[in-house]
């Protein structure tokens, strides 16, 4: 745990060592939000969209999942399921 000042203008000066742990370079940004009454300070990489890149990877080709569907589909239809 490390204590950081604010100063009249609002500033904060986040620890060297939370910054090298979570690669915050300076001059960087952040992103600060709320969550159940605590103040969340969260990096922001340079390239937000390359940071987020591969978050939302598909288990499998999309192919593979549609096809995957349409059985299921069929397979319902069989069974007299609408």
């Amino acid at each position: 745990m490390a204590i950081a000042k604010v100063t009249s203008k609002g500033q904060m000066l986040i620890p060297v060592e939370y910054r090298r742990k979570f690669g915050i370079d300076t001059p960087g940004q952040v992103v600060v939000t709320e969550k159940e009454g605590h103040l969340i300070i969260l990096p922001l990489p340079e390239d937000p969209i390359g940071g987020a890149r591969g978050i939302l990877q598909a288990k499998k080709p999309l192919s593979a999942a549609q096809r995957d569907y349409k059985e299921s589909e069929l397979a319902m239809e069989d069974n007299g399921h609408d």
